[in-house]
């Protein structure tokens, strides 16, 4: 597989059969215990000494014996008891496959490196078993499969030629980020300014000072004395909470803008939003109801 070096892949057509896979892992398990670490040490240490007994010219001692094969035994140590009696028949035979001077007995490191030569076939050998039994199985892609696949490459190739193509424009710089943003500020508030669809709230509260407290406190003055013509409540009490009603509505509509202002840090839009809602509240404060007017009024 291209995309994994370590996984392999076969055609269903090329795949081994249940008979041929059972053939397989009867070897792969010879191999396994042929490759697996020695573990009884006086079996090596009888080959070891087989092998130097070939290369004796003159006699030997018993302890420079003993060392001789202990050192041939440490150095073989991890390695199978297998390799290691092969490598011993090579050397024995003169048909080693590492370099070698027949003339000389060799030494501990040439007889490990003789051993693990010899273990390179068995190795290979195990490795390309186990691709084979563990190598997937594919069905190879039909026609439709492949116009499958080339429609969804050609989808990709647009998708990324548009992407590559917004990211060549121009990005939006603050300066028309904040025009923008100030454009919309000022068209929520133009919609604020309509309430109910019928008036605007400027009219609204003009109407409202030209027909409540100010303009009884502005005849008081004007006729000292004089008494207080009485109007109309139901009206009055009517225009108080249509009025009341629409500061009220614009206040929270200006403060929830505030809010989403501020989470943008843009300082000078909330500072405007800050000016307008003290307004409008200053505005909704005249509005009271008429009872609470008149007594304010009075005293």
């Amino acid at each position: 597989m291209p995309s994994r070096p370590n996984r392999f892949v076969v055609l269903r057509s090329l795949a081994a059969t249940t008979t041929e896979r059972r053939a397989l892992c009867a070897v792969q398990n010879r191999l396994e215990q042929d490759l697996a670490p020695w573990t009884d040490r006086g079996a090596v240490e009888v080959i070891v000494t087989r092998l130097n007994l070939n290369f004796e010219i003159g006699r030997v001692s018993e302890i420079d014996a003993r060392i001789r094969d202990n050192e041939f035994v440490e150095a073989v140590k991890g390695l199978p008891l297998a390799g290691i009696e092969a490598a011993a028949r090579r050397f024995g035979a003169k048909t080693t496959l590492t370099a070698w001077d027949p003339k000389w007995r060799p030494n501990s490191a040439q007889f490990a490196d003789e051993v693990r030569a010899g273990l390179i076939p068995l190795r290979t050998k195990l490795l390309h078993i186990r691709r084979v039994l563990e190598a997937e199985v594919y069905d190879p892609p039909t026609e439709a499969d492949q116009a499958r696949v080339a429609a969804e490459m050609a989808r990709f190739a647009r998708e990324r030629a548009a992407f590559a193509e917004d990211a060549d424009r121009a990005r939006p710089t603050p300066t028309h980020i904040a025009e923008v943003r100030e454009a919309t500020f000022r068209a929520g508030v133009a919609d604020l300014k309509r309430f109910d669809g019928h008036f605007a709230l400027g009219d609204l509260m003009g109407r409202l000072d030209a027909k409540s407290g100010r303009g009884s406190a502005q005849a008081g003055r004007a006729l000292p004395g004089a008494a207080a013509s009485p109007r109309p409540a139901a009206g009055r009490e009517r225009l108080f909470a249509d009025a009341r009603a629409a500061a009220d509505l614009g206040a929270a509509a200006l403060q929830a803008f505030r809010d989403d202002l501020s989470k943008d840090e843009n300082t000078a839009l909330a500072t405007i939003f800050d000016d307008l809602i003290a307004r409008v509240e200053a505005a909704a404060q005249r509005y009271v109801p008429p009872g609470d007017h008149a007594s304010g009024a009075r005293a």
